[in-house]
């Protein structure tokens, strides 16, 4: 959390802790989770120019040059517009074409992804929700109510995303729609924390004491 030092990268295998790292940055506080950034390589920018390193398990001085995506009121995806009004309400065009309007509980929050035929996105408020909707008619192929989405990961035909109700980490196929993983979190799970898949392990911010400090938990993806 803001205004905190101290963050702990924890191994887990086998339901329990292989092994733990702590750092401490004395000079400089680490940010609020949802505002760490990923290089796209190995390494989580947690503050200005201070960086963990996935592969060395170590702080390192890095500046990364990703930025999370928040929310815009318009996606082109080809002759695909995708329009948001600020509320819950889609409309996606097509060469102008209006195709179709949707609603969707929440306030668009993650920006919108297009994964083959599909659209990704996820909502904050009114309890907060994840939506998979067909971009040529706008059926909703999943939605699922997970108290705040703030951020989700595609890899390999699979969405990584938390479950802020239930304090749990999800795995999603994009092929069938359905939860193929569900992991209890280690520490307490929020809007404010992050998620990252590298190298098929999924890396998860939680909170421990009272917010009072930072755990980094990771978990084998079980990707092909």
């Amino acid at each position: 959390m803001s205004g905190y030092g101290e963050l702990t990268l924890l191994e887990l295998e086998n339901g329990g802790i292989k092994n733990k790292y702590v750092f401490f940055e004395s000079l400089k506080s680490l940010n609020i989770p949802s505002k760490w950034v990923v290089d796209g390589c190995n390494k989580i920018a947690v503050a200005d120019g201070i960086c963990v390193d996935l592969q060395t398990k170590s702080m390192v001085n890095h500046v990364c040059e990703g930025k999370a995506e928040r929310h815009k009121t318009a996606y082109e995806f080809g002759d695909y517009s995708v329009l948001y009004n600020e509320s819950y309400k889609y409309t996606c065009k097509k060469n102008d074409k209006t195709l179709w309007n949707i609603v969707v509980r929440g306030y668009l929050y993650t920006g919108i992804q297009k994964y083959e035929n599909n659209l990704i996105f996820g909502t904050d408020g009114m309890g907060g929700h994840f939506c998979i909707v067909d971009i040529e008619n706008g059926e909703i192929k999943l939605n699922i109510n997970t108290g705040g989405t703030n951020q989700f990961c595609i890899r390999n035909d699979n969405a990584y995303l938390l479950n802020v109700k239930k304090n749990t980490a999800l795995c999603i196929s994009l092929r069938d729609y359905v939860i193929i993983d569900e992991v209890k979190l280690d520490g307490k799970t929020a809007f404010e924390s992050s998620l990252y898949v590298f190298d098929d392990i999924l890396y998860v911010s939680t909170f421990k004491n009272k917010n009072e400090y930072t755990l980094i938990s990771s978990y084998k993806t079980g990707s092909n």
